[in-house]
């Protein structure tokens, strides 16, 4: 089971709204940044600590990038 251990929002002065959230599936740890630009471009950034991260198993004991650095 999916387990969000948080998620935060943001309004940047330029217009763009940044979600960033941390899923967790037992060991397998999924850090994502996904900004939202006002001229409706998408960016989506995502960090794991597995390289299959449907399965696992965890390569790392973490993502190698924390929310703030995405």
């Amino acid at each position: 089971t999916e387990d969000l251990r948080s998620c935060t929002t943001a309004n940047l002065p330029d217009g763009s709204l940044v979600l960033r959230y941390e899923t967790r599936t037992g060991s397998l740890i999924t850090r994502t940044a996904d900004v939202l630009r006002p001229d409706a471009t998408r960016v989506v950034v995502t960090a794991s600590n597995a390289k299959d991260t449907k399965h696992g198993p965890a390569d790392l004991a973490t993502p190698p990038l924390n929310l703030a650095a995405l």
